[in-house]
């Protein structure tokens, strides 16, 4: 769709797919941290919360992505306690918390999308949520790719892959 996007990526992701991210490095997309491995920022003690932004970092720089000191917080949580803040400005002090203004609410029900029309019908309703939202100027739209493989490997969850692209493909049409 001749279109740019940020992704905010987790750690464990990226040791686990760093082919996509140089890819997505590749295609002109810019990648940035989303922590390590998903935990709520708010809910760790400072040194933990540095090390989720250490170690995201170091790999983003391995994929030749990183630099930039964007992050979005796993949940949102704990982007207005002073607390998270000052233990991420202790990491890099120019650090930006970067938070959504518009949101598909995806994971509310993408393990709904158990079968094509399913996943169409839901994938409408996210669009026409998206589309009546009130102010598009700059806004930051949050969405997730979901795995579509079990941690074992198999795939459990055919559809919530392809629910991203979907609605992109929908909204983009729309």
């Amino acid at each position: 769709y001749h279109s740019r996007a940020n992704f905010f990526v987790l750690g464990t992701s990226l040791e686990a797919y760093p082919a996509l991210a140089v890819r997505m490095k590749a295609q002109g997309h810019q990648i940035f941290s989303h922590g390590y491995n998903h935990t709520a920022f708010d809910e760790l003690e400072d040194p933990a919360i540095v090390d989720q932004l250490a170690r995201t970092e170091s790999l983003l720089q391995s994929v030749g992505a990183g630099g930039a000191p964007w992050v979005r917080l796993p949940f949102g949580a704990g982007v207005a306690d002073p607390r998270v803040r000052r233990a991420m400005a202790s990491w890099r002090p120019e650090v930006v918390a970067v938070q959504w203004s518009v949101s598909a609410q995806e994971w509310l029900f993408w393990q709904e999308c158990r079968t094509p029309a399913t996943l169409q019908q839901r994938v409408s309703a996210a669009v026409a949520r998206l589309a009546a939202a009130r102010d598009w100027n700059r806004a930051i739209v949050l969405l997730h790719d979901w795995p579509s493989r079990g941690p074992d490997g198999s795939i459990s969850r055919p559809l919530a892959a392809s629910f991203c692209a979907s609605l992109l493909e929908q909204y983009l049409i729309h």
